[in-house]
């Protein structure tokens, strides 16, 4: 898509100090082609999660979305699995557990979208630092919402009076971006949280978030993705930009990574030597103001 085709111009960035451990190869395992769908049905994903609950893969764009089971190590294109059309849904990513109902990232819209028992749904807008949303976790106590304009991952808790997100904390790594042709942001494709870690991806690489956010170890995809997620002992990705899916061996998490400490800053997006911005307030995660959301 366009961010695909925005790659064509050259990208410097340094990124080095904050993470001194070497570089890992991590080749896809398999790589599968989404079908081309009859009609407007969308065969073009920009971001996933893995539903424990019904083992399958959840995809999804601006105009739809893909449920995929996932059976010996495979996706399983064919019923049950089944893309929807939904031309103004807007939807850029899904987040879902145990103790999380499903939710949405609409990204133009800019709001967290929660699925609620009635089949209503309680919308909530996101702070107007996040211009381009990329990606929605949670990490136990905070949505995580990636905004690839600013290369950051906000942490948010709700406001169920205002019906809006607060941030909690951020973390800002500068980049320097040389521009050869055309107009260019770079940042964070995509957020996921698992085995107590937050893992992000710029696109191309790979990255494991320790206490503070602090890059714990990376990874070299060796394609391009938009979407990362863990599931079946194994990540999944969606590829940037086409209609490819990707299965990788599950990366050995770095022994020194633990899960980030709730109230310091935290989501560190990308390693860097330039300086570092850190926004933080001592308050915990959660719903405020009552009801159920």
């Amino acid at each position: 898509m366009l961010r695909e085709m925005a790659r064509t111009v050259v990208i410097v960035m340094v990124c080095a100090a904050a993470y001194a451990g070497e570089e890992k190869p991590l080749a896809p395992e398999k790589e599968f082609m989404v079908p081309k769908f009859k009609g407007d049905f969308p065969s073009v994903f920009d971001d996933v999660m893995y539903d424990e609950a019904a083992k399958k893969l959840i995809v999804a764009n601006s105009v739809g979305m893909g449920e995929f089971p996932v059976k010996d190590g495979d996706i399983v294109f064919a019923p049950p699995g089944f893309t929807a059309a939904c031309p103004n849904c807007d939807m850029r990513g899904f987040v879902k557990t145990k103790d999380v109902p499903m939710t949405a990232l609409l990204w133009k819209r800019l709001v967290i979208s929660i699925s609620k028992p009635d089949r209503t749904t309680a919308d909530y807008t996101v702070p107007g630092v996040i211009t381009v949303p990329t990606g929605i976790s949670h990490d136990g106590e905070c949505y995580l919402v990636a905004d690839r304009a600013t290369n950051t991952v906000f942490r948010l808790k709700l406001d169920n009076v205002r019906k809006v997100c607060i941030v909690v904390s951020k973390v800002v790594c500068e980049r320097e971006v040389v521009q050869a042709a055309g107009v260019q942001t770079v940042g964070v494709e995509a957020v996921t949280f698992y085995d107590g870690r937050m893992w992000t991806t710029d696109g191309e690489m790979l990255f494991e978030h320790g206490k503070g956010g602090k890059v714990e170890a990376k990874w070299k995809l060796g394609v391009k993705v938009s979407g990362i997620a863990f599931g079946e002992g194994k990540l999944w990705a969606t590829g940037l930009g086409g209609r490819k899916m990707y299965r990788f061996a599950n990366p050995d998490p770095s022994p020194d990574a633990a899960a980030p400490e709730k109230d310091n800053p935290v989501v560190l997006v990308m390693p860097s030597t330039r300086k570092q911005f850190y926004e933080t307030k001592p308050i915990r995660c959660g719903i405020i103001g009552g009801g159920s959301g």
